[in-house]
């Protein structure tokens, strides 16, 4: 029995220094959190529960050296059943509503230690029947606490809420055991009890204030890039708008770039691109020629053959385009397909001979069907050339190393599988 005792009162000096640094902490975490997020109600009700369950514990070692009344010891137990059910019952109320069985039982429960309380004020606490039945209710009542933190816990599946549900079964087996015998192995179970669901309870709050942050900077990130996809879509709207514009200025070339986009588009699809890729192919066709704003109409309209002054002029627009869109971020992706889309694989293209792999697959895509969709159109200086006509020219272009002849193959078998070709 003396090992028992010793056991126990070694049990309730680890219990109560726990339960301080417990409290001390969920108070500090309390009064120091500045933020958003700040949430003081919980962290409160733990540096409470903490607090009781320290001083709970430590109430033996009081009554073995000083002069104690039994009746401070069962105030001790009511404020310790108190705020076990209290923060109980806020948690599992935040995660599911109580129903109204439960709450039934709670207040029947209430109703019994309440009464047996009273015995004990009028008795000093000594007597035997009073003291059993406050035993009774509160066992009552913690084993009602246990059963609601169970089911919460199966119902979201939380490990943590489940072992503070057990420990509060445990907890409430130990008081209809007989907790008024302190050197018997129910006050160790209690004390065991006791441990484990104050630290799980505090390591579940932790928990739950980390997913909170958690949500909370997620939905931030997700309001950011909402925000700014808005105003990349913004921005993308304005230029391909500005380009459609232009496009529109020319009877000969208007509908060009969606065309072109369209065709870019299929054959993307055609090769087995990515839907990144394939984005990129559209908004790169819209805006391919956005740099004729800043050509004079007169020379993009003009009927016949250009002088070689006004050749210059024509072969500056995508060097135009790309600067109109190097501030733009979300167009970024796009900016090689409008420099580059007169480029030739042999070196002969403007505006910056680019051979080979220089040139991208994006650009390569977009320069034949920017060239099919030209060769097929009427325009001021020429006669629209059939389908059969446009490729003939293309192929001879291939042959002599400008396009890439895998993908002008490829886009001949697209043609005839829309129609376009027969």
């Amino acid at each position: 029995m003396l090992v028992i005792s010793t056991a126990y009162e070694f049990l309730s000096l680890i219990t109560f220094t726990l339960g301080l640094c417990i409290a001390t902490l969920a108070a500090l975490k309390s009064f120091t959190r500045i933020s958003p997020l700040s949430n003081r109600v919980e962290p409160i009700y733990i540096a409470i529960l903490a607090l009781t369950v320290s001083l709970w514990s430590f109430m033996p070692i009081f009554r073995n050296n000083m002069a104690l009344s039994s009746l401070w010891q069962w105030i001790s137990l009511l404020v310790l059943v108190i705020s076990i059910s209290w923060y109980t019952i806020f948690v599992c109320n935040r995660i599911m509503p109580l129903e109204s069985k439960y709450h039934r039982i709670l207040w029947v429960a209430v109703i019994l230690l309440v009464i047996a309380y009273g015995g004990l004020l009028i008795t000093s606490g000594d007597n035997l029947f009073w003291n059993l039945s406050a035993l009774l209710a509160a066992g009552l009542i913690l084993a009602v606490d246990a059963a609601l933190l169970l089911i919460t816990a199966y119902r979201i599946k939380n490990t943590l809420y489940k072992l503070a549900a057990f420990s509060l079964a445990a907890l409430a087996v130990s008081y209809t055991g007989g907790l008024w015998q302190p050197s018997t192995y129910w006050h160790i179970i209690s004390l065991a009890g006791l441990i484990i669901y104050v630290i799980m309870m505090s390591l579940a709050a932790l928990n739950n204030s980390y997913m909170r942050s958690m949500e909370y900077m997620n939905q931030k990130v997700e309001e950011v890039r909402q925000e700014l996809a808005a105003q990349n879509e913004n921005i993308e709207d304005v230029v391909i708008t500005l380009a459609r514009t232009i496009d529109a200025k020319d009877k000969y070339t208007e509908g060009h770039i969606e065309r072109v986009s369209q065709y870019a588009v299929f054959l993307g699809e055609r090769l087995g691109l990515s839907d990144r890729s394939l984005e990129t192919l559209r908004i790169g066709a819209l805006i391919h020629d956005l740099g004729k704003v800043g050509i004079d109409l007169n020379i993009l309209n003009k009927p016949g053959e250009l002088t070689a002054e006004e050749f210059e002029q024509i072969r500056l627009h995508p060097i135009l385009g790309q600067q109109i869109c190097s501030p733009l971020k979300s167009l970024q992706e796009v900016s090689d397909i409008i420099r580059y889309h007169h480029e030739k694989l042999d070196g002969s293209g403007y505006p910056d001979g680019l051979k080979g792999d220089q040139i991208s697959l994006h650009v390569r895509i977009v320069a034949i069907a920017d060239i099919f969709d030209a060769l097929t159109t009427e325009r001021a200086y020429r006669r629209a050339l059939t389908v059969e006509e446009a490729l003939n020219i293309m192929k001879a272009e291939a042959a002599q190393g400008k396009l890439d002849s895998y993908l002008l193959t490829e886009f001949e078998a697209l043609l005839y599988d829309l129609g376009v070709a027969s």
